[in-house]
């Protein structure tokens, strides 16, 4: 009975205990789950061994608890107890729970996944340590574990696992925010200090390159200024000798010492002896002066001084040779009398020009006047007469001025006198300036020396690299130099110069001093005329270009040699001033452009390119034409179908991805045949588009082909402008601009591809890109002159250009800004930004050390983005004229005609200059719109009533105005002409003039033939048949022209349309029917109107 019993009560001790460890786990979920085993185990506990299935359920739930968790086992010292006895856990489960509760407070919020896995394996344990005794109510008490659900299982699961987990796991500590706080505050404090820092030294750097260069700049003054008194001093020495050389040369040949023929006899006088020294006086040097000399010294030439005087005449030494020469001619004058009188006939023909002399070029002719003038002032010969006649002789070639119509005229003889005189200036330059102080008698010049040093640069000029001239050596050069000047002027003065000498007159001096300076006259006004004929020819080879898009040969060879000429003449008018010491005068500029209609005098108004901002003529662009280009696109969607344009609105197509290849190629494929045979057509033709009517045109076929596939290609071939052919950029930029507006996905495509191109080719310097990178700035400046290319875009390429501020990328930004940078800068949403590009620039190139090529090309691009601002220059009217014009152009309107008479009356009309501009500006039928045209007489016809010869002088003005139009035939003067017609017939109206005259002008702007005559036969009054046959011959001269014709029949219906009431009248009825007739048979002769 003891032993059937003992499972029992064994089964309900392993109760209580698992009762007790749940409660200590967890003593708020474990005391209702132990309660509910407690039961459940008493009535199980007769039982004896209880279920072995649920055993078996039990300990698979155990291993699948296990497998679920690894943090879940158990201990190892209960996972290896298997005995039958349970353990008495009274006093440790007490500690277990006052263990758990400051676990509880400590981690109140921690709950980790799979705490329940714990506490089923120690439930399990502890049934199987009691399994030989309640084996049953253990296997229940775990099935209900198992199977317990809501809050009661995850109290278990929770309070199992924070008991069994063992050691206590340390959560991290939270970071506290203050501490955070003060970290970054410290790391941004350290940053800032080594900002500073590198601020500090890069400032000191800069400092000490900016010393570094104000040193070597100090010292590149002191170093100049120093060369420049050496180079004074040095051609003061050389003036100084050549002065003395001269003077002894002059002394010598005054009074020869020549040898006798006894003397003679002794010398050399072989054939051989004197064949050699005549080769050699042909090409005298200062190399070889010596040995000629010395020569001419040992042979005896009386027989062969006519031989030698040509070999010297035939002139083939330099001109640096030009006072070698001189020196051997007068060796040879001192020892023969003849060899003056032979020499120089030679040289005057060389120097002349003269028959048999053709082929001489402009050097031996110079070197021929240089050393006649040279062998004058050693004295070789004394008479300056022959001198004189060949100066007046150079002077007669340079011509006299002619003015530049007179130039354009007769061009091609021109050219040929252009030439002479050219020979003729160049000659007097070589005259007076190898002759300035000897033979004219003006002073040289003082050396031109290098700026002054100040005080400062000596100190900065210290420090800098290579050394710098000191203080002391700069005042030796200086005194050194006045040392030189005095010795030039001792010399100067012993030997005869600056007019003191007696070997030639005053009187001589001053014929060829005013030969020259007439000479000089003449070239001035020469070139000034030469440069007015350039500009014109320029100017009108400009226009030529802007109606025609091109010039011929025969132009462009034409400016080609004006230029040239202009460029010869000029240099040779500036070398003779230089000779002279003149400044040469300013040549003309044509700063005023005359503002006026025909052949009246109009206003002189110069207008000058604006600055910036919108005020510029033409807004954004520089001409209305350019505008019109860029601004005024055709509405290609109000031409297009309405098919067309639904699915164009449709949102723009994604950029292609790498799956829809075979998308593009099926929508090509769909293209029918004729279809692609037209798209490539198409293509071929916007390849070739070369101007806006073709460029819209391709525009609007290519969006007759509205699939996507045919954009693609579009854009591709957009893309893919050759970069040879930069001219068809801008339209390929409209018909992208064109395109944009129907389908919204062209233009960002071919922006993104731009985008993508300029990124590549900013990375890759290789220079067979260049051509690349010009092509990709120009493209993106044509589209933005467009507005396809957004200008946030292009202001990020010139900034990525700017940072680079390479060698490429400065070519690449100055391409860029060359194309739209004054497009940018006019625009007044960009104004700001571009204005602040100009400034960076700026700065850049003044702290950069750039070469002088990237120097020019910045320049260049600046000064396109950013003209020079040049002030408008408008001929200032007095006041009394300005009130005038006040009057009639702004006041006179319909109402205020009787006022605006009542105020002509108060101005001084008795003065003639006032009267004059009061009818020169009631003329100015241009000026004012075409309603106040009948004002205007209505002004004249009140002022009549006072002044009857104001309107007598008006109405001739008005008749001669309509004559001289008829006369010119100008086909631009069409619009000016038809106001005078109107003014007439307001004149006529306001009774200024008499109907017959009127009726007469009729006649005669009907009957002008094409060569200007006019039948002024009007029939008589009363008209009769033989009116109608007087102009009967005169009417079939209406077949030369057609155009004229046409418009003088506009005149007469302008005319008629003014004034056709008023020859209405009975006196004038019959003769207005019978021109009527006249005008009808005119105008059926024409062959129909257009």
């Amino acid at each position: 009975m003891a032993e059937a019993q003992g499972p029992g009560r064994g089964a309900n001790k392993a109760n209580t205990n698992t009762k007790r460890e749940g409660g200590g786990r967890n003593p708020g979920g474990r005391r209702r789950g132990g309660g509910k085993e407690r039961g459940r185990g008493g009535g199980g506990g007769g039982g004896g061994g209880g279920d072995q299935q649920q055993q078996q359920q039990g300990k698979q739930q155990t291993k699948q608890g296990s497998s679920r968790k690894e943090g879940g086992e158990v201990r190892g010292d209960q996972a290896k107890t298997k005995g039958n006895q349970a353990k008495p856990v009274s006093g440790g489960g007490r500690r277990e729970r006052n263990r758990n509760r400051q676990q509880q407070q400590q981690q109140q919020q921690q709950q980790q996944r799979g705490d329940g896995a714990g506490g089923r394996n120690q439930t399990q344990t502890q049934q199987q340590g009691g399994r030989g005794k309640g084996v049953g109510g253990q296997e229940q008490h775990q099935h209900q574990q198992q199977k317990g659900g809501g809050a009661t299982g995850g109290q278990k699961k929770s309070g199992g696992r924070s008991r069994n987990r063992g050691p206590k796991q340390q959560q991290p500590p939270r970071e506290d925010p203050n501490a955070r706080a003060a970290a970054r505050k410290e790391r941004e404090r350290r940053e800032a200090e080594e900002r500073e820092r590198e601020r500090l030294r890069l400032e000191r750097e800069e400092a000490e390159r900016e010393a570094k260069r104000r040193a070597e700049d100090a010292a590149d003054r002191i170093r100049s200024h120093l060369a420049s008194l050496k180079d004074a001093r040095s051609r003061l020495e050389a003036s100084a000798d050549l002065s003395r050389r001269r003077a002894e040369l002059r002394a010598a040949n005054s009074d020869p010492a020549r040898p006798t023929e006894r003397e003679l006899t002794k010398l050399d006088s072989s054939v051989k002896r004197n064949t050699t020294l005549n080769k050699k006086l042909r090409c005298v040097t200062e190399e070889t002066k010596q040995s000629v000399l010395a020569d001419v010294s040992r042979a005896n030439q009386r027989k062969y001084v006519t031989e030698a005087a040509a070999a010297v005449g035939e002139v083939l030494f330099k001109q640096k040779d030009v006072s070698a020469v001189a020196e051997v001619c007068s060796a040879m004058h001192s020892k023969y009398d003849e060899f003056a009188s032979a020499l120089l006939p030679q040289l005057a023909k060389v120097a002349r020009g003269e028959v048999g002399q053709e082929g001489l070029t402009l050097t031996r002719k110079r070197n021929a006047l240089r050393l006649i003038v040279e062998l004058l002032v050693v004295g070789v010969h004394t008479n300056a007469g022959p001198l004189e006649r060949m100066v007046e002789e150079i002077c007669e070639d340079v011509g006299e001025v002619s003015t530049a119509e007179e130039e354009e005229q007769q061009q091609e003889q021109q050219q040929e006198v252009d030439q002479r005189a050219q020979n003729a200036l160049a000659m007097l330059a070589t005259f007076a300036k190898h002759g300035r102080e000897e033979v004219l008698g003006t002073p040289s010049p003082a050396p031109a020396l290098g700026p002054e040093p100040e005080d400062g640069d000596y100190e900065e000029g210290a420090g800098a690299e290579g050394g710098c001239p000191t203080r002391e050596e700069v005042a030796e050069a200086r005194a050194r130099l006045g040392e030189a000047g005095e010795a030039g002027e001792a010399a100067a003065s012993g030997g005869g110069g600056g007019g003191s000498a007696s070997w030639l007159p005053e009187d001589s001096r001053a014929r060829l001093r005013d030969l020259v300076l007439r000479a000089y006259g003449v070239g001035v006004g020469r070139l000034a005329s030469r440069c007015l004929l350039l500009r014109r020819m320029e100017q009108s080879n400009r226009r030529v270009l802007h109606v025609k898009g091109e010039l011929t040969d025969t132009q462009r060879e034409r400016v080609e040699q004006a230029r040239k000429v202009f460029d010869s003449l000029q240099r040779s008018v500036a070398s003779l001033a230089d000779s002279l010491g003149e400044d040469l005068p300013p040549l003309p500029e044509e700063e005023l452009t005359r503002v006026a209609d025909g052949g009246s005098e109009g206003v002189v108004v110069a207008r000058m390119a604006a600055g910036s901002g919108e005020d510029a003529e033409g807004g954004a662009f520089d001409d209305e034409e350019t505008r019109a280009f860029y601004e005024d696109l055709p509405d290609i969607r109000a031409q297009l179908p309405d098919v067309l344009v639904a699915s164009s609105s449709q949102a723009p197509a994604a950029p292609a991805k790498p799956g829809e290849g075979g998308q593009q190629q099926e929508e090509e494929g769909n293209l029918r045949q004729d279809q692609q045979l037209k798209l490539e057509d198409l293509l071929n033709l916007l390849r070739s588009c070369g101007n806006k009517e073709a460029a819209d045109s391709c525009s609007l076929e290519l969006c007759y082909l509205g699939l996507r596939s045919v954009r693609k290609r579009v854009t591709k071939e957009l893309f893919s402008c050759p970069r040879q052919r930069l001219d068809l950029l801008p339209h390929f930029s409209r018909v992208c601009a064109n395109l944009t507006r129907v389908h919204l996905d062209v233009g960002p495509s071919l922006v993104r591809q731009l985008e993508e191109e300029f990124a590549e080719l900013s990375a890759n310097t290789s220079l067979h890109k260049d051509e690349s990178r010009v092509r990709n700035a120009r493209f993106i400046g044509e589209l933005t002159k467009f507005r396809v290319f957004p200008f946030s875009s292009t202001f990020a390429c010139v900034r990525s250009l700017l940072d680079d501020f390479g060698q490429k990328a400065i070519e690449t930004l100055c391409v860029l800004l060359e194309t739209c940078g004054r497009f940018l800068y006019r625009t007044p949403e960009t104004a700001v930004r571009m204005a602040n590009v100009l400034e960076v620039l700026t700065k850049k190139r003044k702290t950069r050390n750039l070469d002088p090529r990237s120097e020019s090309v910045l320049e260049n691009a600046y000064f396109a983005t950013k003209p020079p601002e040049k002030s408008v220059t408008v001929a200032e009217l007095p006041p009394l004229h300005r009130y005038c014009e006040h009057l009639v152009f702004a006041r006179l309107a319909r109402g205020v005609d009787r006022e605006v008479a009542r105020q002509c009356r108060k101005l001084p009309l008795h003065d003639p200059e006032c009267r004059d501009f009061l009818l020169q500006t009631l003329l100015s039928v241009t000026s004012v719109r075409v309603a106040c045209i009948p004002l205007l007489a209505s002004v004249v016809s009140q002022l009549s009533r006072y002044q009857d010869d104001l309107a007598v002088d008006y109405v001739d003005a008005v008749l001669e105005e309509v004559h001289s139009g008829l006369r010119r035939d100008d086909c631009t003067e069409h619009q000016r002409r038809v106001s005078y017609a109107i003014l007439l017939g307001e004149v006529l109206n306001a009774r200024l003039v008499d109907a017959p005259v009127v009726l007469q002008t009729l006649y005669i702007i009907l009957l002008q033939t094409k060569a200007g005559e006019q039948n002024t036969q009007v029939p008589a009054e009363g008209g009769s048949k033989g009116e109608a046959k007087a102009g009967k011959g005169k009417a079939r001269s209406v077949r030369g022209d057609r155009v004229s014709a046409l418009f003088r029949a506009r005149l007469v219906l302008v005319l008629l349309t003014t004034c056709g009431r008023t020859l209405q009248r009975r006196a004038t009825a019959a003769r207005l029917d019978y021109f009527l007739l006249r005008f009808q048979h005119f105008v059926l002769q024409l062959g129909g109107l257009p």
